[in-house]
């Protein structure tokens, strides 16, 4: 084992759980959420709407609000779905599966609640209704309360987008190894580039070996709160889990982000799944409301001037 990675393993046996903030909304730590969002839809969405979506400055924006509104659901974040082949862990690979495949369903739930949510935005003439367009009243996501219709088509949207990219960041489907002997503080990494083709369908198949990191709400939830005890749930008697610590690309110096790339990897296959579930957003829209109307509700939308969408 050559020094760096001795550095690296010696850091993984020291890390503690933290608040799962995913790639991180907030600007002090680099605001990945945004800047992901920003990049796969600069083009697509004009700049109010792209603002409401990805957030801007201290505005978290629909893609950042699950990390206020469910920080601890494993579904908004991918996480828990850890399993390692050895004798006693705690969960089984086939429950880490479904785990997985929840946050699949999630993420594909949300963009049909947003399609559903699309509804009164554009009346059966075609026509964008006024009231449900922010066109002085910016849209609200913390609190995950519903408003407008465009509001809530992009808070849905925000969610599964959120979801979608942290499957990048809180699994191993990008990520190689950092060079420690294989086990729970450096499992494998599938290595993959890209969008994943698992996040492509509800029931794409299952890619073998695909893990997250367990998240110790508890631990978490009291550090949040200032509660000094701790809780240890992402150890059992036979010792650790695979923990977020150990495997989340949150962060450019994270340990599993820190090595071979990983973290530029998972940025990239983020941006361009983000590309993915808005184009698959659209197409749903479209087969939703054919015609005009679907047309005139994209374009709503997308664009900061209801009254440009004939």
């Amino acid at each position: 084992m050559n020094a760096r990675s001795a550095v690296f393993c010696s850091i993984l046996l020291l890390a503690a759980p933290t608040p799962a903030m995913s790639f991180s909304m907030l600007t002090s730590d680099g605001a990945w959420h945004e800047k992901i969002t920003r990049e796969a839809l600069t083009e697509t969405l004009e700049r109010k709407s792209l603002d409401a979506l990805a957030g801007k400055k201290s505005e978290p924006g629909a893609i950042g609000a699950p990390d206020l509104n469910a920080p601890f659901s494993d579904q908004a974040h991918c996480d828990n779905a850890d399993y390692f082949n050895t004798s006693g862990y705690p969960q089984s690979e086939a429950e880490a599966e479904q785990k997985i495949d929840a946050c699949r369903q999630y993420i594909f739930a949300q963009i049909e609640n947003a399609v559903l949510a699309i509804e009164p935005l554009v009346n059966e003439g075609g026509k964008v209704v006024s009231s449900e367009y922010p066109s002085y009243i910016s849209c609200t996501f913390v609190g995950d309360v519903k408003g407008r219709a465009k509001c809530n088509v992009l808070q849905y949207m925000g969610k599964a987008m959120h979801a979608a990219q942290d499957f990048y960041s809180h699994t191993n489907f990008v990520d190689k190894p950092g060079g420690c002997v294989a086990g729970v503080e450096d499992p494998p990494g599938l290595a993959r580039e890209g969008a994943a083709p698992f996040l492509a369908a509800p029931t794409a198949p299952y890619p073998a070996g695909l893990v997250s990191g367990c998240f110790d709400k508890k631990s978490a939830a009291s550090k949040l709160s200032g509660d000094s005890e701790e809780t240890k749930g992402c150890n059992y008697s036979g010792g650790m889990r695979i923990k977020h610590a150990f495997l989340n690309k949150d962060q450019p110096d994270s340990p599993r982000g820190a090595v071979n790339g990983n973290f530029e990897r998972a940025i990239a296959a983020a941006v361009a799944e983000s590309k993915a579930k808005w184009a698959y957003f659209e197409g749903r829209v479209r087969a939703a409301y054919p015609g005009k109307r679907g047309e005139v509700m994209i374009c709503a939308v997308k664009t900061d001037r209801a009254g440009s969408c004939k």
